[in-house]
């Protein structure tokens, strides 16, 4: 689900629900929340802020974090969670 606070977007990933064999008990996730017309203050996950990296080439071997990409116009979130927890992203 994505939502817009006062010009902040939010998005929110729901926990699984069930299970099965070979359920993978964490997740990694690239959010692209496009049509960021400048770069976001800072974005955090649940209330604690992730690092800003420098490039999206960084994003990928960092284990988590942001970048964002102007001539796209788009910000880039990464991270990890456990499949059964929900989680919130920010950007503010």
């Amino acid at each position: 689900m994505c939502s817009s606070d006062l010009g902040h977007e939010v998005v929110t990933i729901g926990a699984a629900n069930g299970s099965f064999v070979g359920q993978f008990s964490n997740r990694t996730y690239y959010l692209k929340i496009n049509q960021q017309t400048s770069a976001p203050g800072g974005v955090s996950r649940d209330g604690s802020s992730l690092s800003q990296v420098s490039s999206k080439s960084a994003l990928i071997s960092a284990s988590s974090g942001w970048y964002y990409d102007s001539s796209a116009h788009i910000v880039w979130v990464k991270f990890s969670t456990a499949t059964n927890a929900s989680t919130s992203v920010s950007l503010q």
